[in-house]
Formats: structure tokens, C-alpha cells, sequence
């Protein structure tokens, strides 16, 4: 009986290996032929520290649930047309659901002066969320989201709409981008700028 179950102990060693290898491979091909875009907020702040998005994507690991979840909707083009922009719309506007970040494939990126950032897939592009003491950085489709961490009088408020954002903001990874404050928004939690910087085209290394 023992022999048997070394034997099966062995076995399950080796199948165990062989599937969490094939699950890799199937899962940078996925990401691979699915992946078009990155924010160019997050190639700025990797390259303040010293880093290329070529460095870190090979780290990226499934979300939760992964093949099965996120489930991709069915049914005819149109309406499949109207889910898209919708799952857009939702991902933008609740950037910071503890459940959407979960289930979102990525990889936490060690970077010398942030608390926190992580790297991560929604739909077909690449974003980030990253944090600098008491201000978050987030985006979504060619909008970032600076979160300050506190209140803003308004007459300040108003007065950032139309700014440069490194006007505001003085970090590396904004200097000389060009990006614009569109809007901002305020709650009890504090200010939040709303910035444009659209995407740029981004393939896998391994899917040019």
C-alpha cells in the first residue's frame, strides 16, 4: 500500500506540473491575441523608474476564476457591440471595486517610490493603479484618475479644469506629457482629477 501510494503521490506530482504548464502557455496566448493597447500614464511611470512595460507583463497572472470568469457576453453582434461599450462605461466608473480588481488578471510592479502598483489587463488593454502616500493614480482607457486624498477649495478646483496636469501635479511620470485636466470631482473622501491621456498601440513581446 505504500509503494502504491508513493507511486500515486508521484504521478499526481508530475500531471499537477504538466497542467499548471499548459495553463500558462494557454493563458499568454489568450492574453497575447487579446491585448491592444496601454495607458501611456503607466510606460511614463515605469520609465521613471527605469523599467519598460516590456519588463513587467511577463509577471501578469490569471484573475480570479480564470477561464471561466470574467464570463464574455453572447448573442448577436449588435447587442454584443452595446455590452462592450457598456463593460467599458462600468470598468471606467468603478475603477476601485475590491471585486472587479480581483477578478482582473495582473501583477503587483515594485517601484522605489510608491507604496503600492499593479499592473492590469481590462478588456484589451493595460492599465495601472498605483499609490504615492496619500495619492492614487488610476486608469481606464486613455483617462487617468488622480485621486488627492483630500479636499480642494473651489475656487481651485475650477481653476485646474483646462491646466496641465504637471502644472498641478509635479511627478516625473506627468512632466512634459502635454496631458490636459478635464474634470474634476469631489466627494467627502477628497478630489479627484480627471485626466486625458488617451492610449497607445501595445502588442505582448511574445505575440509580435
Amino acid at each position: 500500500m505504500r509503494a502504491a501510494r508513493a507511486k500515486a503521490r508521484r504521478e499526481m506530482a508530475i500531471a499537477e506540473k504538466r497542467f499548471a504548464k499548459r495553463s500558462r502557455e494557454l493563458f499568454l496566448e489568450e492574453i497575447g491575441a487579446t491585448v491592444r493597447s496601454a495607458s501611456p500614464f503607466l510606460i511614463a511611470l515605469l520609465a521613471s523608474d527605469g523599467l519598460t512595460l516590456d519588463d513587467v507583463v511577463g509577471q501578469i497572472v490569471p484573475g480570479y476564476g480564470w477561464p471561466q470568469r470574467p464570463r464574455i457576453p453572447s448573442g448577436n453582434r449588435s447587442w454584443k457591440m452595446r455590452k462592450h461599450a457598456f463593460r467599458h462605461v462600468r470598468a471606467a466608473l468603478r475603477a476601485d471595486d475590491p471585486f472587479e480588481i480581483l477578478s482582473m488578471h495582473g501583477a503587483s510592479v515594485d517601484l522605489s517610490s510608491y507604496t503600492s502598483a499593479k499592473v492590469h489587463i481590462v478588456a484589451h488593454s493595460i492599465e495601472v493603479r498605483a499609490r504615492l502616500k496619500t495619492v492614487t493614480f488610476s486608469t481606464r482607457f486613455g483617462v487617468l484618475r488622480i485621486a488627492l486624498g483630500r479636499c480642494l477649495p473651489d475656487t481651485l478646483a475650477i481653476g485646474c479644469v483646462g491646466r496641465l496636469v504637471e502644472e498641478v501635479v509635479d511627478h516625473a511620470s506627468l512632466r512634459g506629457s502635454g496631458w490636459l485636466i478635464t474634470d474634476i470631482e469631489t466627494s467627502e473622501n477628497g478630489a479627484t482629477l480627471i485626466v486625458k491621456t488617451g492610449s497607445v498601440a501595445y502588442r505582448m513581446p511574445w505575440a509580435r
